[in-house]
């Protein structure tokens, strides 16, 4: 196993027990989503300052806030590794006000935008990349009004953040989607979702289908299924790493097999595609780790900034989903 692999799966379960340590009820999804959060930041989880921008947010936000409800720990743990977290939440509650504005509904996704914004250093462009999202969204759902729902905001504000039109942006996502729709027939909402995220990056439409799909085999080669539900998107982010597919996929089972070996990663806490998932991310950030100099519309070949945001915001629709099963459940 490669040395970097078990590296970072040991600081995301030691970074994971502290965070533990300051939630009570909390899922066990979310504290390690939030874990691996501080872990790809680059720091280490500090109970003090977590607990610091916990109080903070409850300070600025109410228990109904976007940035509250079921997402707060993963705002709390995006606030821990600011230098300055009064003033991250500050810009990210000013973006926010700028993309809600006029809706009449809102969602956690909005929040993961703002942030997204924030964290992208563009924050004097919020409002022009905002008007880009709204109107992004509303062509999706114009074409797609059964596959786009809110949960698409931060999928939308991504492909705001590139220099692509809006124009542009719909013909290859469409493009992507002509080609992958009849794929999963069952799964067309995760397809879009995938479609979404090729699209962030430059590339033409069937060549980037081509290579998630010939990973999406090599996965299956190997024996491991790789989910079709919200986690299908996280192959958009793995067929843009540098790397023979055969050697991908044998990183992702490596970061699995050894995060499946703490607490918080077995199989009372998560599904094997959630576990792929996380896998999948710390492949995917060992690996682009050391990629210079090729160009995408996001920067760099994989931008580790971008690759923790789709991570969130897939975790997000993950946790939407879970307890929209437990509450159907409930009520049955």
């Amino acid at each position: 196993m490669n040395s970097k692999i078990q590296e970072m799966c040991d600081r995301i379960a030691q970074n994971r027990e502290i965070v533990k340590k300051i939630t009570f009820g909390e899922m066990e999804l979310v504290r390690s989503a939030a874990a691996s959060f501080i872990t790809l930041s680059g720091k280490d989880a500090d109970p003090e300052r977590l607990k610091e921008c916990k109080a903070l947010l409850r300070k600025k936000q109410g228990l109904f806030s976007d940035f509250r409800k079921y997402s707060e720990l993963m705002i709390i743990s995006r606030l821990s590794v600011q230098e300055d977290p009064e003033q991250y939440l500050a810009d990210a509650m000013e973006v926010y006000q700028i993309i809600r504005d006029g809706r009449l509904f809102t969602s956690e996704a909005m929040a993961f935008a703002a942030m997204s914004i924030v964290d992208a250093g563009i924050k004097e462009e919020a409002a022009a990349v905002a008007g880009k999202t709204k109107e992004l969204l509303a062509e999706m759902k114009e074409r797609h009004p059964f596959l786009v729902d809110n949960n698409d905001t931060a999928f939308a504000a991504l492909l705001a953040m590139t220099p692509k039109s809006v124009s542009q942006i719909m013909e290859e996502t469409e493009a992507c989607y002509e080609i992958l729709k009849d794929t999963f027939p069952l799964h067309k909402d995760a397809e879009y979702s995938l479609c979404q995220v090729l699209s962030i990056y430059d590339g033409d439409p069937r060549e980037k289908c081509e290579k998630a799909m010939r990973l999406y085999q090599s996965f299956a080669d190997s024996g491991i299924r790789y989910g079709k539900g919200h986690e299908l998107a996280f192959l958009g982010v793995l067929s843009n790493v540098q790397g023979p597919d055969e050697a991908i996929v044998g990183d992702v089972a490596d970061a699995c097999s050894c995060l499946k070996q703490h607490h918080g990663f077995g199989f009372f806490s998560m599904d094997k595609q959630t576990l792929l998932m996380f896998g999948s991310l710390i492949a995917a950030s060992i690996r682009s780790a050391d990629e210079t100099g090729t160009a995408t519309a996001v920067g760099s070949a994989i931008s580790m900034a971008i690759v923790q945001e789709i991570m969130l915001v897939l975790i997000l629709v993950s946790v939407s989903a879970a307890l929209q099963s437990t509450r159907s459940s409930s009520g049955s």
